[in-house]
């Protein structure tokens, strides 16, 4: 069965799946400057030794 289909639809499916998305941002975002994070405290550390 699609997400996209007409009848899921009018139960509420387009907002579940723009929480869906929503979420995954978020999380994608956090990846991110998690990842930046981890890197500049690895480049902070190898400058002071």
């Amino acid at each position: 069965m699609s997400a996209f289909d007409t009848g899921m639809g009018e139960q509420g499916a387009d907002a579940s799946i723009a929480l869906a998305i929503g979420e995954a941002i978020f999380r994608g975002m956090f990846m991110l400057t998690g990842a930046a994070s981890l890197l500049l405290g690895i480049a902070i550390v190898r400058q002071k030794t």
